[in-house]
């Protein structure tokens, strides 16, 4: 598992080579388009 901090401040874990991304504050799951690192990248680019 890899963690990220969202631009929106909170932290997610992803990973690597699944289609999802966790957000450990709230344990919502978002589905990533592109289940690699620049996916996880374009997602939190828009948070």
């Amino acid at each position: 598992m890899k963690t990220f901090e969202g631009n929106n401040g909170l932290t997610y874990l992803w990973e690597e080579g699944s289609d999802t991304i966790e957000e450990v504050e709230s344990t919502m799951i978002y589905e990533l388009e592109t289940p690699d690192e620049q996916g996880v990248q374009e997602f939190l680019s828009w948070l």
